[in-house]
């Protein structure tokens, strides 16, 4: 790989300072993706249908410093979709 892609930060590509990051799943992929997004400045949502599980990234996410906010979002129920939209939407004024 060269040099210039092995040392290259997301940051160094596009800024997501400050930018409402939803990440729905907050196990396996979603946590590593949505950690990446948090170290580099995004205010990063996670929905899982388990709310344990948003709970253990988020405080996996505190330990690091880092903060994030979590719902309990089964995306097959349009209803609570809406809800947990509406919601952030509320709190953050926008998803980017």
């Amino acid at each position: 790989m060269s040099e210039i892609v092995k040392d290259c930060r997301i940051g160094d590509l596009f800024s997501l300072q400050d930018r409402v990051v939803l990440v729905v799943g907050a196990g396996g992929l979603g946590a590593y993706i949505g950690r990446g997004m948090a170290i580099n400045g995004a205010k990063v949502i996670f929905t899982n249908t388990s709310i344990g599980k948003a709970q253990k990234v988020q405080s996996d996410l505190a330990a690091e410093g880092l903060s994030c906010d979590i719902y309990q979002l089964d995306v097959t129920n349009n209803d609570q979709v809406v809800k947990v939209v509406q919601a952030i939407a509320e709190k953050y004024g926008r998803i980017d």
